[in-house]
């Protein structure tokens, strides 16, 4: 009985991320206005009602859709910044080699996040939790690249976290939005001689 019960349980969680999967794609496609419950059933391979019973609506997986998005992004990214103590340079190019390997993701975090900017601005509370957690991770790696000496004193953590956070997500933005006109790796290249440049003055200045 107990082992006719995990087994079921397997198959909705299956189910479920099959769901997601399928609707992160097509969202991340097509927008979330312009995709349809049929068309989700149909991408993952699985009966339309499926979503109703596991999300309750289309808004239902829509947030599971958001939730499991930004979770694979801290997961994958952001742990990166609690271990590496190097330049600028080694966080600029986590980032963009986390973006290179997950175009999908990255375009679906813009689709989304103009959603939560528009007509479902619930969504912007997940956002806003990110680049809190973004921020804070960023602002421990300046605080131990200074005490390594990598990055001079008197750089503001919380200000350097918040300018890497702006740049790397403007980058991808123009880079999802133009890919054949953005030269990515060489945009990073470019970003991390700036921001190194930019900090170093920083402390030179600062008293």
């Amino acid at each position: 009985m107990a082992e006719g019960g995990g087994r079921k349980r397997e198959q909705s969680e299956r189910t479920r991320q099959g769901l997601i999967d399928a609707a992160a794609g097509l969202f991340a496609e097509k927008g979330y206005g312009n995709t349809s419950v049929q068309a989700i059933a149909q991408q993952a391979g699985i009966s339309r009602g499926s979503i109703f019973w596991h999300f309750g609506s289309k808004e239902g997986l829509l947030l599971a859709v958001v939730e499991a998005s930004l979770r694979r992004f801290e997961d994958t990214l952001i742990p990166l910044l609690q271990v590496r103590t190097g330049s600028l340079r080694d966080v600029v190019f986590a980032f963009r080699d986390y973006m290179l390997r997950n175009p999908p993701i990255g375009r679906l975090f813009y689709v989304l996040l103009f959603e939560g900017l528009g007509p479902r601005p619930q969504l912007l509370k997940d956002y806003a939790r990110l680049h809190q957690r973004f921020r804070g991770y960023v602002r421990v790696w300046a605080e131990r690249a200074a005490e390594a000496g990598i990055l001079p004193d008197g750089i503001d953590p919380d200000g350097a976290g918040t300018v890497l956070v702006a740049v790397l997500t403007g980058l991808n933005l123009q880079w999802q939005i133009d890919p054949q006109g953005v030269d990515i790796g060489r945009a990073s290249e470019t970003l991390a001689a700036l921001l190194e440049k930019a900090f170093a003055q920083e402390g030179e200045a600062a008293p």
